[in-house]
């Protein structure tokens, strides 16, 4: 299933993916230089990340506690890194052959220009590269502790990818990326009568304060 926006918020349409195709049988890399597969792809493996970061922040903003902010961090970390690297890495000669990025839906050399600097939120969490550190491996750089420095601005980084997002469904190739999916990335900007975001802060559904958690902060967790 794959996550919209509506004016009652996330909006789930059912996508029916058919595993037991002869071509899914197999595990074989997509051929980048074929919209059709590239299309398959995206229905079902770009459409998750979103979906499942949709989840993630939307559950964010119903103030959990304990064990369930920890996994919903490590949940919301994982795959904002996912959509990061799409978005804004290049391929170059250190990338894996299979790895996705977005300019492979895009006109050569479109995505560069369409896609714009990294910003602001997401551009401090990768500064200090906290996914990385505070997520993927296990470091000595862990914030311990309850601390400001612990803080994920989550709201504020789904904002800025849901605009990308948008963007990424304005510039894909209409061969490469079904019109189901690019409808649904671009109903996470749709703005209503009164003007306001459906996916937004001021509807609720997006978290208003940096969520505090992490790998190590355990503190409303009884043993």
């Amino acid at each position: 299933m794959l996550v919209g926006a509506s004016n009652g918020g996330p909006r789930v349409v059912e996508q029916t993916i058919d595993h037991s195709a002869p071509e899914l049988a197999e595990l074989i890399a997509v051929d980048r230089h074929n919209p059709e597969q590239l299309r398959d792809w995206a229905f079902e493996h770009l459409a998750y990340e979103v979906n499942t970061l949709t989840y993630v922040v939307s559950r964010l903003a119903e103030k959990p506690t304990g064990s369930e902010v920890n996994a919903l961090v490590e949940s919301f970390a994982v795959h904002t890194r996912c959509l990061h690297d799409f978005f804004w890495r290049d391929r170059t000669n250190r990338s894996f052959e299979t790895d996705a990025f977005a300019a492979d839906f895009c006109a050569s050399g479109q995505w560069e220009k369409e896609r714009g600097d990294l910003p602001p939120h997401l551009a401090a969490t990768i500064k200090r590269k906290r996914f990385g550190a505070e997520v993927m491996h296990l470091t000595y750089k862990r914030i311990s502790g309850i601390t400001e420095q612990k803080l994920w601005p989550c709201g504020d980084i789904y904002i800025e990818l849901a605009d990308v997002l948008a963007r990424f469904a304005e510039t894909a190739l209409p061969d490469r990326l079904p019109d189901s999916t690019r409808d649904c990335f671009k109903d996470l900007v749709t703005t209503g009568k009164d003007g306001v975001r459906s996916l937004s802060q001021a509807t609720g559904v997006v978290p208003v304060h940096p969520i505090s958690g992490g790998t190590i902060n355990l503190g409303e967790v009884t043993t």
